[in-house]
C-alpha cells in the first residue's frame, strides 16, 4: 500500500488596510495604528489585541474588521509553522468569523485542516481525520487534490480495519475511498483482498483486474490474479457449510468425510483454545478441504504438511483424517495460527507461532521429541536466533522436524515458567511491533542469550 501524499499548499498572508474614516474617535485611530505597527513586525497576537480594542469602539468599521481578519489569518499561519495546528485552526476560524466567506482565509483553513488530518491519520486517529476532511470538502467540494487526500486517508483507515479482520467495515471504507478517487488502484487492490478473504473469489478477481488496468506494471497484483485464478478453478464447485464463526467449503464426493463432524470439532476448538488465549474473534474463519492432490498443487507444500493457515485454514483430505482424534489435532494446530496471527497482527516469529500451535495440538499428549533429544546431546540444535524457516518451501524434513520439536519445547518452557498470561502479553507487544529481544527483557526479565542458556538447562534436564 503506497503512502498518501499531501497536496502542496500555498498559504496566503493577507494584506492590511491602513485607511480609517476621518470621523472615528481618535482612540480608534490610535489602536488601529498600533495594530498596523504590530502587523508589520509580525507580532500578530499583539495586533489582534489592538484591532479588537478598536473594533469594540467602532464595531461597524469595515477597515478595522479587515485588519483584524488579516491578523487572525496571519497568526493562524504562524501557529502552523510552529507546529501548533489546533491553535492555527482556531485563529483561522476567528478570521472567518470576522470576515465570513473570504476565499483566501477559507483556503488557508482548508490547507491547515488538511495538514491536521494527515497528522491524525499517521497517529491512527482515522475517525478524527475523516471528520476533518468532511469539513474541508464542505469548504471546497470540488477540489480534486483534497478529494485524493481524503481517498488516501479513507484507504488507510480501511487497511487498518482490514488488519483487524473487520472485513465488512474495511469494505465500506474502501468503497468510500473509491468514491472520492475512482482511480485509486490501491483501494481496488484492497477491495480485492477483502473479497478474497470473504471467499468471494470472482469479485476479488474483478477488483484486481481493475487495479491492473491502472497499474499494469505491478507484480504484486499480477501474483494475486494468478493465485485467485488457480484457486477459483479448485474451489468453485466446493460445497458450503456455514457455521456461526466458520465457513466450511468441501468437495461433496470426498468418501468417508463428514463436514458436520468438522463443524463440531471447530466449534469445540474455538471454545477451548479461545479460553487459553482469552480471545474469541467475532469474524468468520474460512476452512477449505481439498482432495490431497489439489491441496499440494495449490499450496506447493511437501507431503508432511497436513494443514496450512494463510488467512484461511486449508486442509488436504487424506484417508487418515477419517480418524476424529487426528483431525482434531490438526484443527487445533491450525486454529491456533488463526488466533496468533490475529493477536499479533502477523508479527509473530515463526518459532513462537509454531510452538504455540503445537502446544495446543499436543495438549493432551506428549509429542515425539527424539530428534531434539539427539540434537541436544550432540550440541547440534538450532540457536534461537537462527530459528527461522519457511515451512511451506523447505524440503529438508529432518531440519523441519528439529525446528518443530525445538519450537514446541521453547514455548513449553515459557508456559511452564511464566504461564499463558505472559504469552498473551508477548503477543500484544508483537502487535505493537516491538522487537522480540526487547519483549523478552520486559516480559521475561532476561536477554535472549540468558533465556537460551536457561532453556538449554531445562531441555537437557528433561531428557536425562
Amino acid at each position: 500500500m503506497k503512502n498518501f501524499t499531501a497536496i502542496v499548499v500555498v498559504c496566503s498572508i493577507l494584506a492590511i488596510s491602513p485607511i480609517l474614516w476621518a470621523q472615528e474617535d481618535p482612540l480608534v485611530h490610535k489602536y488601529n495604528e498600533e495594530g498596523l505597527d504590530a502587523l508589520k513586525d509580525n507580532e500578530f497576537g499583539r495586533a489582534i489585541w489592538y484591532f479588537n480594542k478598536a473594533l469594540d469602539l467602532a464595531p461597524s468599521n469595515h477597515t478595522i474588521r479587515e485588519n483584524l481578519a488579516v491578523s487572525y489569518n496571519n497568526c493562524g499561519l504562524q501557529m502552523e509553522k510552529k507546529g501548533e495546528l489546533d491553535k492555527g485552526i482556531n485563529y483561522l476560524k476567528d478570521a472567518l468569523r470576522i470576515k465570513p466567506g473570504d476565499e483566501h482565509i477559507e483556503r488557508n483553513l482548508a490547507n491547515l485542516y488538511n495538514t491536521k488530518a494527515i497528522k491524525l491519520s499517521k497517529e491512527g486517529e482515522w475517525d478524527k481525520a475523516e471528520d476533518i476532511f468532511e469539513r474541508i470538502l464542505n469548504l471546497f467540494p470540488s477540489e480534486i487534490d483534497y478529494k485524493k487526500n481524503f481517498s488516501s486517508i479513507l484507504l488507510g483507515k480501511a487497511a487498518s480495519t482490514y488488519k483487524k479482520k473487520d472485513l465488512h467495515k474495511a469494505k465500506r471504507d474502501a468503497e468510500k475511498s473509491l468514491r472520492y478517487n475512482p482511480l485509486n488502484s490501491d483501494a481496488m487492490v484492497l477491495m480485492g483482498d477483502i473479497n478474497y478473504d470473504l471467499q468471494r473469489l470472482k469479485e476479488a478477481h474483478s477488483w484486481w483486474e481493475k487495479a491492473m488496468e491502472i497499474d499494469s506494471s505491478s507484480s504484486a497484483i499480477e501474483q494475486r490474479l494468478a493465485k485467485v485464478k488457480r484457486e477459483y478453478q479448485a474451489e468453485v464447485n466446493l460445497e458450503k457449510l456455514p457455521a456461526e464463526f466458520f465457513e466450511i467449503r468441501f468437495e461433496k464426493e470426498l468418501e468417508g468425510y463428514s463436514a458436520y463432524a468438522m463443524r463440531d470439532i471447530l466449534r469445540s476448538v474455538r471454545r477451548t483454545i479461545g479460553q487459553d488465549f482469552n480471545y474469541f474473534p467475532s469474524y468468520k474463519t474460512i476452512v477449505l478441504v481439498y482432495p490431497e492432490e489439489t491441496f499440494r498443487e495449490l499450496t506447493n507444500t511437501p507431503p508432511w504438511i497436513s494443514g496450512l493457515y494463510d488467512g484461511k485454514i486449508r486442509l488436504p483430505f487424506m484417508r487418515r483424517l477419517v480418524d476424529k482424534e487426528e483431525l482434531e489435532r490438526i484443527i487445533r494446530h491450525e486454529y491456533t495460527h488463526v488466533l496468533v496471527h490475529s493477536l499479533a497482527e502477523g508479527n509473530c516469529p515463526v518459532w513462537l507461532n509454531e510452538g504455540l500451535a503445537q502446544h495446543e495440538e499436543y495438549k493432551d499428549q506428549e509429542p515425539d521429541l527424539k530428534r531434539l533429544e539427539a540434537a541436544l546431546k550432540s550440541n547440534t540444535h538450532i540457536p534461537i536466533s537462527a530459528l527461522q524457516i519457511n515451512l511451506s518451501k523447505t524440503t529438508d524434513k529432518d531440519r523441519v522436524t528439529l525446528f518443530y520439536q525445538e519450537s514446541y519445547l521453547i514455548v513449553d518452557y515459557i508456559i511452564d515458567r511464566w504461564r499463558l498470561s505472559t504469552i498473551r502479553s508477548i503477543l500484544t507487544r508483537l502487535k505493537r511491533k516491538e522487537a522480540i529481544e526487547m519483549i523478552f527483557k520486559k516480559e521475561l526479565y532476561m536477554t535472549m542469550e540468558e533465556f537460551e542458556t536457561r532453556w538449554l538447562e531445562y531441555a537437557r534436564k528433561r531428557f536425562r
